[in-house]
């Protein structure tokens, strides 16, 4: 009897090939497991909710010293023992949304923060840098808001939005399908002339399909008399339809199924067809359309036959494309920074801004002895104060020694809107949607350079930019997961297609989801085990990768222990510690102790094979056993028929290993391809080694 040995799973998660022509050693599903240093399959640890955060007064999680920080406005809001509180006070106290951007610089947290009247400010160890005021004074205009607030309603699904000028144009998503607007614009400054003014600039058209013209004329009397009681003719814009006279017989409805069959029959040269309900005989025109419309219908009797007068024809139209709903929403008045204008689409809150939050930078990373922000199409960096000079992350105006910015669309052409920013090699790897810029930064900014352009690629999730490993920059882009990483020798960049293997089922899965979900997907490289964790969504995406063993495998992680809300919007890492956030909920990946399996099969973990066909993918071969190398409890699950991979059938429980006294798993089939299916619920540890599937082949029978 031969057998299949699939011996590691070094591959990983693989959905570029289809379920029959993926190579052994690949995955068609992962879920809730990743790979070990030895290419083996483990399930992950359960993601424990340790820390309860009060509901709804706090957001965000980073870390510092070691030490996890959420944030929130009120004073003196009580969080758990283990956890830090920072109070993010802004003018007019407003409630906080979310936090954009962290970093750490000096050992104190750098963060970019949102809050509900729509306003941006910075906060330097939770005191607000209020020198962001004047900047954003100097950058915001009528045009940048405009800006701003459109690409705030093209995260949404369904609408697209654009700006020119100081015009939003908002267009439905889905051609046919109308949506409600309002607009608002509320002073705040000296000036009270600020306007934001919706204007329908293309009406909803719905999709018409093409119809076909009809005519109808009823029998309504007779009496049966063969060659005397008779309708002669039946014509319709002159064309005869008849062809010879229909006797009246036995009823009105009995004579008029024979005149619409008789119709039916003929073949004249424009051909009408009838159909007879009752007493009714309804004439179809040959085509859809408007051109059979208006065509009289001429009836003629003998005898006592009697009919309703005919009805013309009508209603034949033309397919009509459906047409897309168009809204424009124009900034207008003086622009003053403390304004507040809002949108409302279809009843719902879509995007509210304070102007001068068009002109404040919404993320910052730390490089050297600078502060790092990204601002519309600038690149703004902090400077010295004092004497001696020291560094000053609050030191941002152009008037401080090593402050100053640089306008990124004038050294490329597609860097108009930054996204985020990258430490690359040392140097500012600068982010727009689809360009990536990067340059040597120094304390002095007249060694500040351009060193490369790489276009067609970048990120429109900017908290998924972070550095892995010793020589790459992750991160989300347009067509999957990338990287930046050196050529060669001179460190200049090049993007790598590191998701290549997952790119296809994560644009697949980013598409279900709300485009401003999908652009606040989270990264974090843990230190711990040396993994890439990328949250979109409710889903986890898992890259282990170790060079020296020749693993580089993606799997996912689907955390249904913190049940329906799973989706991680911080991640943090303390001294010993992966931290994830999920609602106000801080969950420790294994607990306290860090090595916390599930115990209390809280939720399940899965692993499916390609089918596979030993090499002999023609010939048919009965699978009559199947061996594994495992710890932990496993349900065993057989696939023989590519056509049809989700019926599987329960072939066997194991705990542990099959090999030795335990015996092989009996099984029974017939096919050229076969597949394999693992799953169990978490009970503690479990491991997958190998799988050896025994098979005959009838090729050498």
């Amino acid at each position: 009897m031969a057998y299949l040995l699939i011996g590691n799973f070094q591959a990983g998660l693989d959905t570029r090939k289809s379920a029959y022509t993926a190579p052994p050693g690949s995955l068609r599903l992962a879920r809730n497991v990743h790979l070990t240093r030895g290419a083996e399959i483990e399930v992950r640890k359960e993601f424990v909710p340790v820390y309860n955060l009060p509901p709804g007064d706090t957001k965000g999680c980073t870390s510092v010293r070691g030490q996890l920080y959420v944030f929130g406005t009120l004073f003196g809001v009580q969080v758990p023992a283990g956890v830090n509180y920072q109070q993010l006070v802004a003018p007019g106290g407003p409630s906080l949304v979310r936090i954009l951007s962290t970093d750490n610089f000096n050992g104190k947290i750098y963060a970019v923060a949102e809050f509900s009247d729509g306003s941006i400010y910075h906060y330097y160890n939770g005191v607000r840098v209020i020198e962001w005021d004047d900047i954003a004074s100097s950058v915001a205009s009528n045009q940048t808001l405009a800006t701003a607030m459109a690409a705030r309603i093209d995260a949404l699904n369904d609408f697209i939005a654009s700006a020119t000028g100081n015009v939003i144009s908002v267009t439905a998503a889905v051609p046919g399908v109308a949506f409600t607007y309002s607009s608002s614009a509320a002073n705040g400054g000296a000036i009270n002339d600020q306007t934001l003014t919706a204007a329908l600039a293309q009406a909803s058209v719905p999709e018409v399909q093409a119809t076909t013209a009809t005519g109808s004329f009823s029998v309504t009397g007779g009496t049966a008399s063969a060659g005397v009681n008779r309708v002669t003719q039946v014509t319709i814009g002159g064309v005869d339809l008849l062809g010879a006279p229909v006797d009246w017989v036995t009823s009105n409805n009995a004579t008029a199924q024979l005149i619409a069959a008789r119709i039916n029959g003929y073949n004249p040269s424009v051909r009408w067809l009838a159909s007879a309900s009752g007493s009714t005989v309804t004439l179809t025109a040959p085509d859809t359309g408007p051109l059979y419309n208006g065509k009289a219908t001429v009836v003629a009797v003998g005898g006592n036959v009697t009919t309703s007068a005919p009805l013309v024809s009508s209603g034949g139209a033309n397919r009509t494309n459906a047409v897309a709903q168009v809204v424009t929403f124009t900034v207008g008045g003086t622009f003053e920074g403390q304004d507040v204008f809002s949108i409302n689409l279809n009843g719902v809150l879509a995007v509210v801004m304070r102007g001068n939050a068009a002109g404040t930078a919404t993320f910052v990373r730390t490089l050297g002895q600078k502060v790092y922000a990204a601002n519309q199409s600038l690149m703004h960096f902090s400077g010295f104060t004092g004497t001696p000079a020291v560094p000053d992350p609050t030191a941002w105006a152009s008037s401080h020694t090593g402050a100053g910015f640089i306008n990124m669309s004038t050294q490329d052409g597609g860097s108009s809107q930054l996204m985020g920013l990258a430490v690359y090699q040392n140097r500012m790897a600068v982010f727009s949607r689809r360009n990536v810029q990067i340059w040597t930064v120094d304390a002095d900014n007249a060694n500040n350079k351009q060193d490369q352009v790489l276009s067609n690629i970048g990120t429109r999730a900017p908290r998924t930019l972070g550095a892995f490993g010793d020589i790459d920059v992750f991160f989300l882009s347009e067509s999957g997961v990338r990287s930046l990483r050196a050529r060669d020798s001179s460190n200049m960049a090049s993007t790598d297609d590191v998701g290549s293997a997952i790119d296809g089922e994560l644009l697949t899965y980013a598409h279900t989801l709300d485009e401003a979900l999908v652009a606040r997907a989270v990264s974090m490289a843990e230190p711990f085990e040396g993994r890439y964790l990328l949250a979109v969504g409710p889903v986890v995406y898992v890259f282990s990768h170790f060079p020296g063993a020749k693993v580089s495998a993606w799997t996912t992680y689907e955390l249904e222990e913190l049940g329906a809300d799973r989706v991680v919007t911080d991640w943090a890492v303390t001294n010993t510690q992966l931290v994830a956030r999920v609602g106000d909920r801080l969950c420790l990946y294994g607990g306290l102790s860090s090595t916390h399996y599930d115990t209390e099969q809280k939720f399940e973990f899965e692993v499916e094979l390609p089918f596979l066909d030993a090499e002999i993918p023609t010939a048919k071969k009965a699978v009559e056993g199947l061996d594994v190398g495992a710890e932990g409890r496993w349900d065993v699950y057989l696939a023989l028929d590519p056509k049809n991979p989700e019926t599987r059938e329960l072939i066997a429980k194991i705990d542990g290993s099959t090999y030795g006294e335990q015996g092989r798993c009996a099984s029974v089939g017939d096919s050229t391809h076969f597949s394999l299916t693992l799953k169990g619920r978490s009970d503690g540890y479990a491991r997958l080694a190998n799988l050896a599937i025994h098979f005959r082949s009838h090729e050498n029978n």
